[in-house]
Parts: structure tokens; C-alpha cells; sequence
């Protein structure tokens, strides 16, 4: 959410800005932002605005039980989608990812309800999924690994969706 709030602040790029998520984070600069909590919500706010023209997600799916559930729901209301996401690769594997999400979302935040089934992917695999859902990936940027204590591997994916003629 600080994400967008600073893009608004400083590239003047976004017209409405409402924030989405499973449990209302915002911090108190915050709440002038409208809080949507479910995809119905949305769903109507794209049926009658139209899609939105960016959706920003930044390490969401590998919290997500069915992480195509949630591009698939993406491709409906969306243009385009700028992704930051936790991967795998030959320096990273499913299992460290695994635990140091653990770690992270329960022993640094006892309390939070943030799920951790381990979702995690390689930038390959993202990419057959997002083509699957009729996006097209136009930029993958490797952001490379967190701070030292949260060691997760971040790759920046935008995505413009294919509209079918």
C-alpha cells in the first residue's frame, strides 16, 4: 500500500487509487484511500469504471492457496498488472523459500493472519501461467534477494493483458 500512495504522491500517475487486500493494513496516511476486501467489490467497480488501467501486486501469490484463481480474477478486471513475487531458482530452493516465508509471516509476526502455503514458483513457471491468462509479459526485472534477514529471491513481472479482437 505505501507502494501506492508514493506512486500517487510522486509520479502524479494514478487517477483513483483503492487499495485491496485480505485484512485492512493501512496505516493512518493511509485510510483517505478507499478499502475494498473482496473481489465482488471489484467486479463491480471495473463493470461500471471499466477495467482498471494498473493493478499493482507485490508478493501476494505465494500467500494464495490457488494463485491462478487469483491471475485469472487479475485478467478480468485489469489492463495491466505489475507484479513483485517471491521465486525459486538454482540459488533459492522451494524448501529455503518455504521456511524463510515461515519464519518471516509467523515468527516475526505472531498474530497475523497472513496465510503461508508456499506457493512458490520459477519466473518460468509464472510466466506459462500469466500467458494462460491472457497476459502477455512485457518486462521481468530480477530484483534480486531482500535484506540479509529476510533472504527471499524478488522478480518484477509486468504484464499487459491480451485483448482478444
Amino acid at each position: 500500500m505505501i507502494l501506492a500512495v508514493e506512486m500517487e504522491r510522486s509520479l502524479d500517475m494514478l487517477k483513483t487509487t483503492i487499495l485491496y487486500d485480505i485484512d485492512d493494513y493501512r496505516a493512518e496516511s493511509a485510510k483517505k484511500y478507499s478499502f475494498l476486501d473482496n473481489k465482488e467489490s471489484i467486479i463491480e467497480y471495473a463493470k461500471e469504471y471499466g477495467k482498471f488501467e494498473t493493478v499493482l501486486v507485490v508478493t501476494v501469490f505465494h500467500h494464495c492457496d490457488e494463485p491462478e484463481v487469483e491471475i485469472e480474477f487479475l485478467s478480468r478486471v485489469a489492463k495491466r498488472v505489475i507484479i513483485i513475487e517471491s521465486v525459486i531458482n538454482e540459488t533459492m530452493s522451494w524448501g529455503a523459500q518455504g521456511v524463510v516465508d515461515w519464519l518471516y509471516n509467523r515468527g516475526m509476526h505472531p498474530g497475523a493472519s497472513i496465510p503461508v502455503p508456499g506457493n512458490f514458483k520459477t519466473v518460468e513457471n509464472w510466466k506459462e501461467i500469466f500467458v494462460k491468462h491472457g497476459f502477455e509479459t512485457t518486462r521481468i526485472d530480477d530484483l534480486g534477494q531482500d535484506l540479509p534477514i529476510v533472504p527471499e529471491y524478488h522478480v518484477l513481472f509486468v504484464l499487459d493483458k491480451v485483448e482478444n479482437n
